[in-house]
């Protein structure tokens, strides 16, 4: 049993040669993370640079969602089509494969690799941060809240600085479309309070964004 979804611009050379290069991942790619059940390459096909993020699926649980649609995997790939429509910057998702016998057992999401430090880096590293920094992870969090997804695990490790300065939000495992509005507003504010608080070693940049957001537990800040 296998499926594979592409995206609309990715080319069917493209999408073979990226395939025939997972065979080969532990010798020709760079593993950048390996646990919990899940594995990340960094890898090269042509001119594309390439993340690979690979899913075992063990657990009943697991298995079900997959089989229903609703994988990790497919999950990501679908925020980040959601969330790179409405102007968020993330990774773009160029294929997914899930595959297994009789059910879906694995599942692989390649997503274009993304240039950047992670702001606890930035942070911990004391590096300059770019003036309009603070504003631009404000105007992200809004704009999910505009979108209606909550990203599920928005901490300072989730989150990208590009070299020229930009916010991209990265690891959507856990994002989530919402519907009803209160529901919304709540996974929203828990969003921004896992963020603040995951930067608490730097009250100076912490106390920024709460200006811009507000404090952790207090209703969220809107322009």
């Amino acid at each position: 049993m296998k499926s594979i979804v592409l995206a609309s611009d990715l080319s069917p050379e493209a999408a073979h040669a990226i395939e025939a290069a997972l065979s080969t991942l532990s010798q020709s790619g760079t593993k950048i993370y390996d646990r919990k059940k899940q594995q990340v390459y960094r890898f090269q096909v042509g001119d594309l640079d390439l993340i690979a993020k690979t899913y075992e699926m063990s657990s009943p649980s697991r298995i079900l969602a997959a089989h229903l649609g609703f994988s990790r995997a497919r999950r990501s790939y679908r925020a980040s089509v959601l969330l790179r429509k409405a102007g968020i910057q993330t990774p773009k998702s160029l294929m997914l494969i899930e595959q297994g016998r009789p059910l879906y057992s694995s599942s692989t999401l390649i997503t274009e690799f993304c240039e950047g430090s992670s702001l606890q880096k930035l942070l911990q590293d004391r590096t300059p941060l770019p003036a309009t920094l603070a504003d631009d992870i404000a105007d992200l969090l809004l704009g999910l809240k505009a979108t209606k997804i909550r990203h599920g695990d928005f901490h300072a490790l989730n989150l990208l600085i590009s070299p020229d300065g930009r916010p991209i939000l990265i690891d959507l495992d856990s994002a989530r479309k919402r519907f009803s509005k209160k529901t919304v507003v709540q996974n929203i504010r828990e969003d921004r309070d896992r963020l603040l608080l995951s930067i608490d070693y730097d009250p100076n940049f912490q106390a920024l964004l709460s200006e811009k957001l507000g404090a952790p537990g207090t209703p969220l800040l809107t322009p």
